[in-house]
């Protein structure tokens, strides 16, 4: 089998093939690679006895790629022990940034390689080092969902407290990430339930919008605010509905979550409940005495929303709790001028629309 011509490729686009697996290097007769490009693709075939070879040789172990990448961060995003021990003992620098600011250490984190995060720790990595965006290993463990890795990097000092340029912090991917076990461990070592990020959004929202109602009771219960408004007007509940996570919106009316509480729009939880056709959270909601009628700032209600984007069974629902099907919008529009289905059409026109 003729063997892959790999060179003169774009090394860029070389390391990118080699990162996503894509492509192993192998050598071809017409191109010799050079000793780092060799020690780049001896890391991608996990081949320890060639990487010994060639840095007795004397090949840069701090060689970088386009784009920043050490022979370090390759190992380590391959979860490689063994590779990640050979290169530190040959002089590898731990705390060098790819150009994104992301170290090996927070490479490792966010692929959950736990082993090679200890490893890297044992040899003095920077715990609390922050990309260019903000982002710490803490983070990338948080949001990977490897409770050793956090429980590790804890132990080591990581802040609970930094935030990333968007003011998120570790307990924010954690939420997002549906990790309860890391929460946990998040807010047993300080992190707030209540804090909020740039945009005024809390974990509770991160982890509303996600539909994972064991975390939201466990946010609750360490003082989340339930009712607590981002900077758009959003609240855990319009998050839940939005994403039509019933279990969430009952857990979150059962804690004292005022159903009507509209964005900075005017829109409620059953507008953006029935925009998504969400029946279920729409049931649920009214049920619990949301105002069927309500119109947002642009006049629109949630049978107007329904209608529109053709949610037959969220239209029937409403119409059976009482949804007035002559109301219009500012720019004169009503439920039946919107429809988008024949169906909904027949439905208002049933039940009396003009």
């Amino acid at each position: 089998m003729k063997p892959i011509q790999i060179f003169p490729l774009n090394l860029y686009f070389l390391i990118f093939l080699i990162f996503f697996g894509i492509l192993t290097p192998s050598i071809s007769s017409q191109a010799a690679p050079t000793k780092n490009e060799e020690l780049m693709g001896a890391i991608s075939a996990s081949d320890i006895e060639k990487v010994k070879d060639l840095l007795d040789q004397g090949t840069d172990v701090n060689l970088r790629v386009a784009g920043g990448w050490t022979v370090l961060m390759l190992a380590s995003t391959r979860g490689n022990e063994a590779l990640v021990r050979i290169l530190l003992e040959n002089g590898a620098k731990i705390n060098l940034q790819w150009n994104n600011g992301w170290t090996a250490l927070i490479l490792a984190s966010d692929y959950g390689h736990d082993d090679v995060v200890k490893i890297l720790l044992d040899y003095g990595a920077e715990v609390n080092t922050q990309s260019k965006d903000g982002y710490t290993a803490l983070m990338a463990a948080s949001r990977s969902g490897s409770g050793t890795t956090v429980q590790m990097l804890l132990d080591k000092g990581a802040k609970v407290s930094q935030k990333d340029n968007a003011g998120k912090t570790a307990l924010f991917t954690a939420a997002y990430g549906r990790n309860e076990k890391i929460v946990k461990l998040l807010l047993g070592k300080g992190a707030k339930a209540s804090q909020k990020d740039n945009a005024g959004k809390t974990p509770l929202m991160e982890a509303s919008g996600s539909g994972y109602v064991g975390m939201v009771k466990m946010l609750l219960k360490q003082g989340a605010r339930i009712n607590h408004l981002d900077n758009y007007g959003g609240t855990a509940l319009t998050n839940a509905s939005w994403y039509g996570h019933e279990a969430v919106v009952k857990a979150l009316l059962e804690n004292g979550a005022k159903i009507n509480l509209q964005t900075k729009d005017g829109r409620t939880a059953l507008i953006m409940a029935s925009r998504w056709g969400h029946e279920a959270v729409v049931r649920t909601l009214l049920k619990r005495g949301s105002a069927v009628n309500h119109q947002d700032k642009n006049g629109r209600t949630a049978l107007m929303a329904a209608s529109w984007f053709g949610s037959e069974t969220v239209v029937k629902v409403l119409l059976e709790k009482g949804a007035n099907v002559n109301i219009r919008n500012y720019k004169g529009e009503t439920a039946l001028s919107v429809s988008s289905t024949e169906t909904i059409s027949e439905l208002l026109n049933a039940a009396g629309a003009k």
